[in-house]
């Protein structure tokens, strides 16, 4: 009950910076939120289906939307053209901005960021104990998960593709082959290492303090 709840104070929160800024984007992600929030709910339904093609179903839907969970840290960008701080000149020191809001929407994005990352890593912790990997098979399958997850950022951020856009595969192969490009590859290799740090982190505090490095 308590998760709802604090749902509803960031549904507000975000509301709140909409009303007084007219930053319509802090009302939309809420809804990236909510897209991020469905394959952990789905994960954790699971355990609760009984039916083997009922519970491929749930993981198959549970994975095209979890790359909308680690997607959240793709949102700072917004902050591009907010202004946190100046100088009079290049030789004076910098000056902070005293606007509540600019400082407001940063929590918001980190908070965002915060619980995407989580979300991230405890649904591909649950897609890797479904298979029981260990070792270097391990860690082969969670870089390759997190190619993949790349992938559907980028599809995403710069070609504008939904999860549901998965219905018309034809659509999405040949958008990524008109977007194929150095910028591209390098942007989802580069992600995909930023996702293995994010859930190889998760997973060292998971384990708590006395955890092995």
């Amino acid at each position: 009950m308590y998760k709802i709840l604090l749902f509803i104070l960031f549904s507000m929160f975000n509301t709140y910076i909409f009303f007084n800024t007219g930053d319509f984007f802090y009302v939309f992600f809420v809804w990236n939120m909510i897209l991020a929030i469905i394959p952990f709910l789905l994960i954790k339904n699971s355990k609760k289906i009984s039916s083997k093609i009922l519970k491929v179903i749930n993981f198959l839907v549970s994975f095209l939307f979890w790359p909308n969970t680690i997607y959240l840290a793709t949102d700072f960008i917004h902050l591009s053209s907010e202004k946190f701080y100046f100088r009079e000149n290049k030789y004076s020191g910098v000056t902070y901005i005293q606007d509540i809001f600019v400082w407001l929407k940063l929590m918001s994005l980190i908070v965002g960021f915060l619980v995407g990352a989580w979300l991230f890593a405890t649904c591909l912790k649950y897609y890797k104990e479904e298979l029981k990997l260990n070792g270097r098979l391990e860690k082969i399958y969670v870089f390759i998960m997190c190619i993949i997850s790349s992938i559907g950022i980028y599809m995403g951020r710069f070609i504008r593709f939904n999860s549901w856009d998965v219905l018309n595969p034809v659509n999405i192969i040949i958008g990524l082959y008109k977007n194929l490009n150095n910028f591209s590859i390098i942007f989802i290799l580069c992600f995909s290492v930023f996702s293995y740090i994010v859930y190889r982190f998760y997973e060292y505090v998971s384990k708590g303090p006395d955890a092995k490095a």
